[in-house]
């Protein structure tokens, strides 16, 4: 049966794909993932809850559009650091790989927090807001300062976390996941409803409090159980799977987490680049973030799950009967369904105007966005299927390119919306999705050429 699987995955995505698969049912992958995708769903769904506090507390639409900024400005910062997860995923196996990618995770969090720390700490944040984002307000400036102030802790936690999730991953202990973050979601509400009723912070600094200390709650948990089951670190490290690591060093990893990092901060430059578009081409230009920013929340919340699909792959291959690749798009469809009901019924006015509990206003321009949005789960889920097969192949250069891809539809498709007078939110959610739309063909087009080549070569040696 592996051959039979090895021979497909040549055929699929060129020759070198050769997969450890292991025949798996739908249900089985299905209980495989529901922990894993709860876990994107629940860190997602902390962003309406601080928008939701946010929109209660004095000055909403200011401090959620600015909130909305920072989070963007920090998230192209500290984005290579996600990688984490799939660098613990595609390395580590025993104690030597676990202190060789220990030790690089540990330069990562150097970096980034010294980056973030300068945004912070000097004139260089202020510039960044004035240039890019056209703040001009020196409220608005002394409100996104203080939130880089706190947020510049955020890489010490989050690369920590990321990577003992990509350990619970491997030992198939999702559920861990799950548990840590539905706590970090207990606990910042019950946070956040104390401060909405004593109005004790301004709302941007409650909103980036409980980002860092929520992420660093759920690596405290996941630690603690790992440690807890198996006695130490190094004991549960010993259990995890082989990768055939006997050439591992320093290089190969930098070379595997390069073309992934630039993919993470090209994605996260991306909600940077269409809010400055809003920021610039909007006569109302807090109320036209504020809705885009809520929408794209809800988003976050949508795709969540969906952005865990590839984990899927890393850990199960690929499969003779397809089951992972239907799963995927199965996932992505229903997604793509709530999207849709959000955005064309009811729902959606009761979701963002009572839940979220923002203006009339900016519920109608959020849920004009959302319906944008409808492709975008489809197209991801798509998307991250081949990401997956590239991952456990180590080959992560089409990663990247295609994100550069995705980023220049993204500023085509601003630049042609504008111009056109599309409304300014309007006009981001179209470039956010359509730049979607650009990767997933990069990706699949690559698999599709790397298949053709394969058969050539199959057909010249039988020649």
């Amino acid at each position: 049966m592996l051959n039979t699987v090895n021979s497909w995955a040549s055929a699929r995505f060129g020759k070198g794909y050769i997969l450890n698969a292991v025949k798996i049912t739908f249900l089985e992958l299905l209980r495989f993932f529901l922990p894993l995708g709860a876990t994107p769903f629940l860190i997602a769904s902390t962003h309406s809850i601080v928008d939701g506090a946010l929109a209660r507390l004095p000055n909403p639409e200011t401090n959620l559009a600015v909130f909305g900024i920072v989070k963007s400005l920090t998230n192209v910062v500290k984005a290579p650091e996600l990688m984490s997860t799939q660098v613990f995923l595609a390395f580590v196996d025993d104690k030597d790989s676990y202190r060789l990618i220990r030790k690089f995770n540990w330069s990562v969090v150097l970096l980034i927090s010294s980056l973030l720390m300068l945004l912070g700490y000097t004139p260089l944040g202020g510039f960044v807001l004035q240039q890019v984002f056209k703040i001009q307000s020196q409220t608005q400036l002394e409100l996104a300062y203080r939130a880089m102030r706190i947020v510049a802790f955020l890489p010490l936690v989050e690369t920590l976390r990321n990577s003992y999730q990509g350990m619970a991953v491997g030992l198939a202990r999702t559920g861990i996941m799950a548990v840590a973050t539905g706590l970090r979601v207990i606990l910042i509400s019950l946070f956040l409803s104390w401060v909405v009723a004593g109005q004790f912070f301004p709302g941007i600094v409650a909103g980036s409090l409980v980002w860092v200390a929520g992420i660093g709650l759920e690596l405290v948990v996941i630690v603690s159980y790992v440690v807890c089951s198996f006695g130490s670190l190094d004991r549960a490290v010993a259990t995890l799977p082989s990768k055939e690591n006997s050439n591992l060093s320093m290089g190969l990893v930098r070379s595997f987490f390069i073309p992934l990092g630039i993919m993470s901060v090209l994605a996260a430059l991306i909600p940077s680049v269409i809010q400055a578009g809003i920021s610039r081409f909007s006569l109302s230009p807090m109320e036209h973030l504020a809705g885009y920013g809520v929408a794209l929340g809800l988003m976050t919340i949508i795709t969540g799950p969906i952005r865990s699909l590839h984990q899927c792959v890393l850990v199960y291959g690929a499969d003779e009967n397809g089951v992972v690749r239907r799963f995927c798009l199965f996932v992505g469809v229903l997604f793509t369904l709530v999207t849709v009901l959000l955005s064309q019924t009811p729902v959606g006015d009761w979701v963002i105007g009572e839940i979220i509990g923002v203006s009339p206003e900016v519920t109608k321009i959020a849920r004009g966005v959302l319906g944008v949005f409808a492709f975008f789960p489809i197209a991801c889920a798509w998307r991250e299927f081949y990401w997956g097969m590239i991952m456990r192949n180590r080959s992560t250069g089409i990663i990247g390119r295609a994100k550069t891809a995705n980023l220049a539809a993204v500023v085509g498709a601003l630049v042609l919306s504008l111009a056109l007078s599309v409304h300014p939110a309007l006009a981001g959610a179209i470039a956010f999705t359509s730049g979607e739309i650009v990767e997933s063909l990069v990706i699949w087009h690559h698999a599709t050429e790397r298949r053709t080549l394969s058969r050539n070569q199959t057909v010249e040696e039988k020649a």
